[in-house]
């Protein structure tokens, strides 16, 4: 409020001197210079006041706003730290990796997915675990369009567990263990000739 006051009293100033030059100008009145120059000056010193009280505030404002920016970033920094997943899913000699999975609400347990590199394009590393459906892991291609690599638990189909001594933990949203995994093609139906051992880890963001 003293800063806002103060600037309005320079501004009043400065603006009081400027009229005043103009009405000694049109008057003609050789002493009106003397009275503009005492004018001005005067404003002048209540500037630099002005200036003086107000450059301190804003270097402790800015100070304190720096500081805060500092602290909240440290924060955000470590919330994403520690927010941060990812999958990892080994089939034989291929190995692919997702710098991301995400884990959106699913009313089957916890389903995720999430773009991988590896030996083969397009790959996306999805699944689910904690579900009222079978536990399921898999790596496809093109959305499964060009097939995909799967394996899945409770399995009575074929004569291997497929997914074999894995654990999920629910409050930390991580699925991993050993797997058997199996080439299913684009059409659904499965090579049992491609049974291949494995490993996965996946972690939710």
């Amino acid at each position: 409020m003293v800063r806002s006051s103060r600037k309005w009293l320079v501004g009043a100033v400065t603006a009081l001197a400027v009229l005043l030059v103009a009405c000694g100008e049109d008057a003609g009145e050789p002493d009106s210079g003397a009275a503009d120059e005492q004018t001005v000056e005067d404003a002048a010193e209540v500037d630099e006041d002005a200036e003086a009280d107000g450059g301190t505030a804003e270097s402790t404002d800015g100070d304190d706003a720096e500081e805060a920016d500092t602290d909240d970033a440290d924060e955000g920094s470590g919330g994403d730290a520690a927010a941060a997943g990812g999958g990892l899913v080994l089939i034989g000699d291929e190995r692919f990796e997702a710098d991301e999975i995400t884990c959106p609400d699913s009313m089957s347990g916890v389903e995720f997915f999430g773009e991988a590199e590896g030996p083969r394009d397009n790959a996306r590393i999805h699944g689910r675990f904690d579900s009222s459906l079978p536990e399921l892991i898999g790596v496809s291609f093109a959305r499964g369009d060009e097939g995909e690599w799967a394996a899945i638990a409770e399995n009575e189909v074929l004569d291997r567990g497929v997914l074999e001594d894995y654990a999920f933990d629910i409050d930390a949203r991580t699925f991993s263990g050993n797997a058997t995994f199996i080439w299913v093609q684009e059409d659904g139906l499965m090579d049992l000739d491609s049974l291949t051992d494995g490993t996965f880890e996946i972690s939710c963001s």
